[in-house]
């Protein structure tokens, strides 16, 4: 019996370890928002990771985009974040980063390369509030 509860309880902490959304920066709780919504494509778990009146309209227009290029073509397209600036103020943040945007193409990949500005409040752990598309 003892040894049945001792994997029971190994396996709720293990899921819920995996399963709990991270918040606990700026930078890993854009990451994270990037992964769901791009990566995985869940938006549930996406807005696990955004605030309740966020402006992210453009990220949903990238997508849209994604998805749209990805159907046509029949190649799947990677979105990373690379090169963060992370500024942090009490409980705001704005992070400018790129989003390498990349699809597999003959023998390479072809990426091409968006500056974005998001900007980010702790609201018990932070979540992407805004996104600005910026080149």
């Amino acid at each position: 019996m003892a040894v049945c509860l001792g994997g029971g309880l190994t396996f709720y902490v293990a899921y819920d370890k995996a399963t709990t959304p991270e918040r606990g920066t700026p930078a890993v709780s854009l990451q994270q928002y990037i992964t769901a919504k791009f990566s995985i494509r869940d938006k549930t778990r996406a807005k696990l990771f955004t605030c309740g009146d966020a402006n992210l309209s453009q990220v949903d227009d990238l997508l849209g985009t994604i998805e749209s290029r990805e159907s046509e073509t029949g190649v799947g397209i990677q979105v990373t974040l690379r090169d963060l600036s992370v500024v942090e103020s009490s409980n705001s943040a704005t992070i400018n980063t790129n989003l390498d945007v990349g699809a597999a193409q003959g023998n390479g990949t072809t990426v091409v390369s968006q500056r974005w500005e998001f900007g980010l409040r702790d609201v018990n752990g932070w979540r992407v509030c805004s996104a600005t598309r910026l080149s």
